[in-house]
């Protein structure tokens, strides 16, 4: 009686195919989508063969904590998206920056960052200062940079920044800091946002939790390197941790790639008509968008850095809107973390990413209890602008 093993490896005897596909099988025509292999480890069929990976393990696959051929070709898209520089992928936005600066970071190094941003960036310098007595500053102003500039300076410029979506002019830090290495984090643009192509800096990273996923059903990052030195320790650092991200992720993200535009372009369609609906509300007081609003200031260096805001919008509200009840009587409108997806999603980040600090820790951040987050989705618009009456209601 044959085994089912023995079926299958006759099977894969019969072909010189590694999927194993039968030999008597014929297929006419291509599948529109990319196959997907959960193999953890790829096999040789010589010591010569293995030799060959490792004279050329960047562009090759062993194991799928190095990488994958799923994971290469989204490699080689994000790659062709930013001027053909190497492209690394994480299994998350966190897990790309994380391993930027482990890989990076000396005893030497001071880490500069700029106002307000994510909080699990800032817990990263932070963690490094408390354990490890690594320099970490934070300015607001680029003449705070002055007598900063050093080879072990490392610099972490989040633009658009979280929550209140300011720029930051990289150019100038690049002046202002020749020798600095630099780290741009553009996960509030989106992809192919930016009309200098990153200029200045030495690597470019983003969570492709957001935008570029679009669905909330991956968590992903990448990183670009450009120059091949910080390639190859960041790739170490990530086989040597395991912050690949996983086959599975890697599918449905190159799912999220072919839908992209029309998600970003339907969101900014909506966007156009959330703002005007913020601006002539009465009980508004504040709007924060990139260039716009209570950023007018940063209108000129978004207009020629920028082709559009994106998704995101914060405003504050007056006391007069019961805030914590409206939020219960959404409809479409979701209160949940992140942004960028098909859906609109709504937060206070004082809940939510700051719960159980005090008002007067959290004011130092220049938020409030009033102070809201809202991402724009794809729904019909009407239901978009429902919402928000419902969430601004004084009643």
């Amino acid at each position: 009686m044959n085994s089912v093993t023995q079926v299958i490896n006759e099977a894969h005897l019969s072909t010189n195919s590694t999927l194993g596909k039968c030999a008597e099988i014929e297929v006419y025509g291509e599948p529109l989508n990319p196959s997907i292999n959960y193999s953890s480890a790829y096999a040789f069929k010589s010591i010569e063969e293995l030799g060959a990976y490792h004279d050329n393990k960047f562009d090759s696959v062993r194991y799928t904590r190095d990488s994958s051929l799923i994971v290469r070709q989204l490699e080689h898209y994000f790659s062709l998206m930013h001027g053909k520089q190497p492209a690394l992928m994480f299994n998350s936005g966190m897990g790309a920056i994380s391993a930027c600066f482990s890989a990076l970071v000396t005893s030497k190094s001071r880490i500069i960052a700029f106002g307000s941003f994510y909080r699990k960036s800032l817990s990263i310098f932070q963690g490094y200062q408390k354990n490890f007595g690594v320099e970490y500053i934070n300015v607001t102003n680029l003449d705070e940079l002055n007598n900063l500039n050093s080879e072990d300076t490392l610099v972490l410029i989040e633009s658009p920044s979280n929550p209140f979506l300011e720029l930051v002019d990289v150019q100038a830090v690049r002046t202002a800091l020749p020798d600095a290495s630099i780290i741009l984090d553009t996960t509030f643009q989106g992809l192919l946002n930016s009309k200098s192509g990153y200029q200045g800096v030495d690597i470019v990273l983003a969570s492709c939790t957001k935008y570029i996923g679009g669905h909330n059903d991956l968590l992903a990052g990448y990183v670009i390197c450009q120059n091949q030195s910080m390639y190859s320790k960041i790739w170490d650092e990530r086989s040597m941790r395991g912050g690949i991200i996983d086959n599975q992720s890697a599918y449905l993200l190159l799912r999220s790639l072919r839908t992209y535009d029309l998600r970003v372009n339907k969101t900014l369609e909506n966007m156009s008509y959330v703002l005007k609906f913020l601006d002539d509300s009465p009980v508004v007081e504040n709007i924060y968008y990139p260039g716009q609003y209570e950023n007018a200031a940063q209108s000129v260096l978004f207009e020629s850095e920028h082709y559009h805001g994106g998704g995101v919008v914060t405003f504050r509200v007056s006391e007069s809107v019961p805030l914590n009840k409206n939020l219960e009587t959404l409809c479409s409108t979701k209160m949940a973390p992140s942004f960028g997806s098909v859906d609109s999603l709504v937060e206070i980040p004082m809940y939510m990413s700051h719960w159980g600090k005090t008002l007067a820790d959290v004011k130092k951040l220049g938020l409030d209890e009033r102070t809201v987050r809202f991402s724009v989705g794809n729904e019909p618009i009407q239901y978009i602008l429902n919402d928000l009456m419902k969430l601004l209601n004084e009643k």
